[in-house]
């Protein structure tokens, strides 16, 4: 299991990454269906 502070900080920027990139990429599709109309 995670123990060391240093996995708990690396596991929660690999998360907080991730979960960036989903919502850039959701807002740039809305962005894109908006002007496609």
């Amino acid at each position: 299991m995670i123990t060391t502070p240093v996995e708990i900080f690396y596991f929660a920027f690999c998360l907080f990454t991730i979960f960036r990139t989903f919502i850039d990429y959701f807002f740039l599709y809305q962005f894109f269906d908006l002007i496609g109309r």
